[in-house]
């Protein structure tokens, strides 16, 4: 069993793999793969923030971005 990364250890990773990819320097099939681990780091990253944000801010996050959805729905 493989222990999930730290928030942490996810981030400087993803951080890596940033640099990785805007270098430029790597072969296609690699930055796929490189792409992909970076993707999953993120998902894990956020997943992790939004768990430690209290249910009420979530909420109220929640909230202002569908107000923010609906006032740019009535200036179309």
């Amino acid at each position: 069993m493989v222990a999930k990364p730290t928030f942490e250890k996810a981030l400087t990773d993803l951080e890596k793999i940033l640099q990785e990819l805007e270098s430029g320097d790597l072969p296609l099939e690699k930055a796929i793969k490189k792409f992909e681990q970076g993707m999953a780091l993120s998902k894990f990253c956020e997943k992790t923030i939004l768990q430690s944000i209290p249910t009420g801010i979530k909420m109220v996050l929640l909230l202002w971005k569908w107000k923010i959805c609906q006032v740019s729905l009535m200036n179309i």
